[in-house]
């Protein structure tokens, strides 16, 4: 099973734990599914942390990479639909999962993305309803975690704009030891164009 994370799914799952985002990344980090990001959602992974949550360039690009590391696919879409035109941003979303043919689209947003509740053969879920779905395939989903967050979180969460946070200097062990192969060929050296970060154990999914 293949899933595009929404990017204000992956801003929730990194700072405020013990919610649906957080369980629906910490799934990807125990293999229960493929995690699948494009080079636009982890710079807007970074460009968010960075002017919404006050994290410094360095601190955003740390957290971005680590995103990215964990991945198991990697795609570069090669073109981006109109589907939405009143936040066209949100297209490199959809353009994403329609590229790599993922199952499903998970998004917090349900102004624009989850109200289309499809796209192609892309089913469109809230954080919620993935969960229940892994559930219903047998996963060994967390009902709760009194987990720390993956990042450590402003000091204050009501200001967290003006403060910054930090990336914990230790990933779970099993992301150390776990390699994903699939069907796409390996990526380029170096990480997706424009990252700066190389990813072992990923792989590089690109038109050819």
């Amino acid at each position: 099973m293949k899933a595009v994370l929404d990017t204000n799914v992956l801003i929730s799952a990194l700072l405020f734990p013990g919610g649906a985002p957080d369980r629906v990344f910490r799934a990807a980090l125990r293999g229960h599914y493929e995690l699948v990001v494009s080079p636009f959602i982890i710079q807007e992974l970074a460009r968010v942390l960075e002017e919404k949550f006050g994290y410094s360039a360095e601190e955003a690009g740390a957290v971005a990479g680590f995103v990215e590391s964990i991945a198991s696919v990697i795609v570069e879409p090669s073109e981006v639909p109109e589907i939405i035109t009143s936040k066209k941003a949100d297209n490199e979303i959809l353009a994403c999962a329609l590229e790599a043919r993922v199952d499903y689209l998970v998004t917090s947003d349900l102004k624009h993305i989850y109200p289309l509740q499809s796209v192609g053969n892309v089913r469109i879920v809230s954080p919620s309803e993935f969960l229940a779905i892994l559930r219903s395939e047998g996963k060994a989903v967390l009902l709760s975690t009194d987990a720390p967050s993956l990042l450590s979180p402003p000091q204050d969460k009501q200001q967290q704009a003006l403060t910054s946070g930090k990336l914990v200097t230790a990933p779970p062990p099993f992301l150390q030891t776990r390699t994903v192969r699939t069907g796409c060929r390996d990526r380029p050296p170096g990480g997706a164009p424009g990252s700066g970060t190389a990813i072992p154990d990923a792989v590089w999914c690109a038109p050819a």
